[in-house]
């Protein structure tokens, strides 16, 4: 498996099947816990990517600018912009207070 597969993951589906074959090297001795933690991290940004994207495609799709998401969901407008650049690491209470602003449920700010 090569791990620079995924830089070119543009959605949840590709991660999924992508994090399910490399569960399936590690559990078959093919890596080493130290390997597969190291690109546990990688996954993890790339998932974390696919979220901004996510709330930048319902910003857009609610014909909010980042201001008006960031009040109507309460968080701070630097908050916003955060999310939507994946910068810095976010709480479950932001994510929870942006999809409450979208009248969706948590899982479904991690589809496509």
């Amino acid at each position: 498996m090569d791990i620079n597969r995924l830089e070119s993951i543009t959605t949840f589906e590709e991660l999924e099947e992508f994090q399910k074959e490399y569960r399936s090297i590690y559990k078959e001795g093919h890596i080493t816990l130290d390997e597969y933690m190291k690109n546990r991290e990688l996954i993890f940004i790339v998932s974390t990517r696919l979220v901004a994207k996510r709330i930048r495609h319902l910003r857009k799709q609610a014909g909010l600018t980042q201001r008006e998401l960031a009040n109507i969901s309460k968080l701070s407008l630097a908050t916003i912009v955060s999310l939507e650049s994946v910068n810095g690491n976010h709480s479950t209470k932001s994510y929870d207070k942006v999809r409450s602003a979208f009248g969706i449920y948590m899982y479904e700010l991690f589809q496509d």
